[in-house]
């Protein structure tokens, strides 16, 4: 077997359906958001919240030990998919039983069936979950790659048809229940896999140790992650939610699609040097740089144009969203300037790093969001900002114990970035201001969609000619070979 062969074609796959599925729930995302209401949207994102967590529970860690363990008996198998179907059936009658409860402290009695029915995915998912660790431990991304764009392609047709006609809320719930249900199936079909009857203390004594650690970690950055949606809807109702998460949906869309196939490719690099320092602090400014390269042009737009974008391509509850998009968004841009730590602690083998800093955030974040619980939706775009900064020293000082990177030193490999940045702001907000919104709307936006093009070319052609080198390059050879042909 080529090892080497397989990483390569693990990566590749990795980021087609790492790229693949961002791109199309996106879309779908934003269709849906057109066709439906910040309230369907705040629903589901509450019920979501509490099916995390409970997923959390079901999962446990229990892959990722199976993926880690050097040595895996099918015992290990067995012991594990009946300790996810028990973890299952328990997490789904908890979430059926106190849905009404839920429903009530959010005051929102349709949450009940809303939460009952997603909860069916506990009933169905934990039990391809050891079928997707075998898979990741032979490296078959290819294979989970189809599997999952499958189940995300027909979640999208049932979800959209379902919009289309007017079943609101449940296109978003039944949107979940196809993908789960579907990628589950297909998972025992292609794997061949079948569990049997039998459980092994000693078995699972032996994943628990490294599982239950894993849990821990998920529980933290559950926490980080669904803290501010759980809260607004407990401060300011279920349209609130919607409209945050809207904002969260849109731009981590855009740092998710240009970041998550980088940080898969960083993975290896990074652990390929992790006994040299000077090495990885190297490719740790070289992957920020290559991602704010992107991050700060798509940053202007949305500052410019998503007012008018929002109520041209959306309908009127999403008008409010504007602003704290813009907030939300320069928030995740500081975060980018610490996106990569996350990957050189796990790479350079220091996960408990990883488990200190999702605690911090937890922290701040609780707190942050105590201060301005009563105040405006829009008080939590500034608590994005705030958080930001306050993590980004957090990040960089517990991240020399890998390698010595600084703020300082990141800030000036960012420089160029920064220029590239700043030319587009300018740009786009004296051609914002200057040229009317024109009519029909479509005319306004595509004529600022070829001025942030050209400029971002233009800009980029000057600070960073070696971005676009390989693509000359890439260019030169096809034309060649074309005309090469021509000529025989």
């Amino acid at each position: 077997m080529n090892t080497q062969k397989t990483v390569k074609t693990g990566i590749v796959w990795s980021f087609i359906e790492g790229f693949g599925i961002k791109i199309i729930s996106t879309l779908v995302f934003f269709i849906l958001a057109k066709l439906l209401g910040a309230t369907h949207f705040g629903l589901v994102a509450i019920a979501t919240a509490f099916i995390d967590f409970g997923n959390v529970l079901v999962e446990q860690g229990m892959v990722a030990a199976l993926v880690q363990k050097e040595k895996l008996e099918r015992a290990h198998l067995d012991t594990a998919f009946w300790i996810n179907i028990g973890l299952g059936a328990s997490v789904f009658a908890i979430i059926c039983l106190s849905a009404p409860f839920i429903a009530d402290i959010y005051k929102e009695p349709s949450l009940t069936p809303v939460l009952q029915t997603v909860g069916l995915v506990f009933l169905v998912g934990p039990s391809g979950l050891v079928q997707v660790a075998q898979l990741t431990r032979e490296m078959n991304f290819k294979l989970i790659a189809r599997i999952r764009i499958i189940g995300l392609l027909a979640a999208a047709v049932v979800s959209l048809t379902m919009a289309f006609m007017g079943y609101g809320v449940w296109a978003l719930v039944f949107q979940k229940l196809v993908f789960i249900g579907l990628s589950t199936t297909l998972f025992w079909f292609w794997t061949k896999w079948i569990p049997r009857l039998s459980f092994s203390i000693d078995h699972f004594r032996e994943l628990f140790p490294f599982s239950y650690k894993m849990m821990i970690n998920n529980f933290l950055t559950y926490f980080s992650r669904n803290s501010i949606e759980l809260l607004i809807g407990f401060f300011h109702g279920t349209e609130a939610v919607g409209i945050y998460s809207f904002c969260y949906k849109v731009f981590q869309s855009t740092i998710e699609t240009a970041n998550t196939s980088v940080n898969k490719v960083m993975l290896p690099l990074f652990s390929s040097v992790q006994d040299d320092k000077a090495q990885l602090t190297k490719y740790f400014y070289k992957a920020i740089e290559s991602s704010f390269t992107l991050l700060l042009p798509v940053l202007a737009l949305i500052v410019f144009l998503s007012p008018e974008a929002i109520l041209y391509f959306f309908n009127a509850t999403w008008a409010q969203s504007a602003d704290l998009l813009k907030l939300v968004s320069i928030g995740g841009t500081i975060y980018m300037i610490y996106y990569y730590t996350n990957t050189l602690w796990i790479s350079t083998g220091r996960p408990d790093l990883v488990v200190r800093f999702t605690l911090i955030n937890v922290v701040i974040n609780l707190a942050l969001l105590a201060a301005v619980s009563r105040l405006p939706l829009i008080y939590v775009g500034y608590i994005s900002i705030a958080r930001s900064i306050l993590l980004l020293p957090v990040a960089y000082v517990l991240s020399l114990k890998t390698a010595p990177i600084s703020i300082q030193g990141s800030l000036q490999h960012l420089s160029r970035p920064f220029w590239m940045g700043g030319v587009t702001f300018l740009i786009l907000a004296i051609s914002s201001a200057v040229i009317p919104v024109l009519s029909p709307e479509w005319i306004w936006f595509a004529l600022q969609g070829v001025i942030w093009s050209i400029t971002v070319f233009v800009a980029l052609y000057f600070l960073l000619p070696s971005v676009l080198t390989p693509v000359f390059n890439s260019v030169s050879r096809v034309y060649l070979r074309v005309s090469g042909s021509r000529k025989v």
